[in-house]
């Protein structure tokens, strides 16, 4: 599980692991264009997070994703 924390513009201090802490800023601060750049082995399930708090949003207009998912080798991963 990653342990990555953010502080939005106000000094509240949140998880992009928690939709609900991601949509709630996305609201609050009208955010219209998310540039979503992650690594790691919960890439995916992070990705699918923010993917559903831009839904609930309905605010976002724009998403940039670039996913390292590509650079995954199962063979090298699951032998």
């Amino acid at each position: 599980m990653s342990k990555l924390f953010v502080t939005s513009a106000s000094g509240h201090v949140g998880t992009p692991l928690n939709p609900a802490w991601v949509e709630e800023n996305f609201k609050k601060y009208g955010i219209d264009t998310v540039f979503l750049c992650l690594t790691g082995v919960d890439e995916l399930f992070t990705a699918c997070k923010f993917c559903s708090s831009i839904i609930r949003s309905g605010c976002v207009k724009h998403l940039i994703y670039l996913s390292a998912c590509g650079n995954l080798m199962p063979e090298v991963c699951f032998p």
